[in-house]
């Protein structure tokens, strides 16, 4: 079985994704022999026809519908998306989340820059084994430039299923679609589909940043902030570069600390904690 702290906390981020989008789209994802993914996002209300689980092995497929009672389809996620993007004509995306984790130590740039236009996040895991970690990482990030898109936080190694240091995880997005569908004019894109894809701002809004994120309870520094559960209170007071906010803390008593954080925060993860 495919079950670690680490993996629980990224199926968990995955369903937080899907609980993001206002559509409930679903989410696609390369799934183990057991349906280990499967069984959390059904347990945590996801509905059956959300899940779009994969696997190359028609026998795990299987036992994925066994255990489950989800259908998997026996494919690679490549070639998933590939058939996809195919007939996919650009309007609208159409996963709330893919996540891609996986076992190798390289991506297929064609196939993220395919799941970054499909879906509105995308989560990848990719193998450190006999690797510097800095060179997966640099690769991989050659890789989300070239697919033009944006890491949303810092690429995290954790330990896999042999206790060991070697995966890396990250989450991309992409924050326009590709508009593979054109004007007749001129071949742009019209003011209403511009309109339709652009991000508000979210500027002067609370954001409840998870103390997950400080990989404890009790970050030091932070003892005055107001906490949320386990959150901690921040406003958005300004953009940072295109896709990132600058923050300052929310202290106990409502007021608004006069520094700003020296950390920010990606757009994507920004509306993710939103407050209300």
């Amino acid at each position: 079985m495919f079950t670690s702290i680490t993996k629980t906390e990224e199926r968990g981020s995955v369903k937080a994704l899907y609980d993001w989008d206002p559509y409930k789209k679903g989410i696609l994802y390369l799934e183990c022999e057991k349906g280990d993914a499967t069984s959390y996002f059904l347990s945590s209300g996801v509905p059956n026809a959300k899940l779009f689980p994969v696997n190359r092995c028609e026998k795990i497929c299987e036992s994925i519908f066994s255990e489950t009672g989800v259908k998997a389809e026996a494919c690679l996620i490549e070639d998933k998306l590939k058939t996809l993007y195919s007939s996919w004509e650009g309007e609208e995306r159409l996963f709330s989340c893919a996540w891609m984790d996986r076992m190798a130590k390289r991506v297929d740039t064609p196939s993220l820059k395919m799941a970054l236009e499909m879906a509105d996040v995308v989560k990848v895991t990719l193998s450190l084994r006999g690797s510097e970690a800095e060179a997966v990482i640099c690769e991989f990030e050659g890789a989300v430039k070239e697919a033009g898109g944006c890491i949303a936080s810092r690429p995290t190694p954790y330990k896999g299923a042999s206790g060991v240091t070697n995966m890396v995880k990250f989450t991309v997005f992409k924050a326009e679609l590709p508009n593979k569908k054109k004007d007749a004019v001129g071949g742009k894109r019209s003011v209403e589909s511009r309109k339709k894809n652009s991000s508000p701002s979210l500027l002067g809004r609370v954001v409840h940043v998870p103390l997950n994120k400080w990989g404890c309870r009790r970050p030091g520094g932070y003892e005055s902030v107001m906490r949320v559960k386990d959150c901690l209170a921040f406003r958005l007071v300004s953009k940072y570069r295109k896709t990132r906010y600058n923050l300052k803390a929310v202290m106990k008593d409502g007021r608004v600390h006069k520094k700003t954080e020296k950390w920010t925060l990606a757009e994507v993860e920004a509306s993710l904690f939103l407050s209300e």
